[in-house]
């Protein structure tokens, strides 16, 4: 994988029990897009990544070397589609 390729990877922080997650999940799912899922309450190191970062709840997407809420969504979501 390129560089290029890596920082254009989308990333989702998720956990457990996490409605919006889902939902973002099937949104991406539905434009077959790629993602990794990390589970924050699986992951310390990413959690505190997050939190360091000022975020307090999931999902979070890391994409383009970019942090974005649910919020972000539509945007990264067109730039895929």
């Amino acid at each position: 994988m390129s560089l290029a390729d890596w920082i254009s990877m989308l990333t989702m922080y998720s956990q457990p029990g996490c409605a919006p997650c889902r939902v973002a999940a099937t949104r991406l799912d539905r434009i077959n897009a790629t993602y990794i899922v990390i589970d924050v309450t699986r992951d310390e190191a990413a959690a505190q990544a997050l939190r360091d970062a000022g975020f307090t709840g999931t999902p979070v997407f890391r994409y383009k070397n970019a942090y974005h809420t649910m919020a972000g969504l539509p945007a990264i979501l067109a730039d895929l589609g």
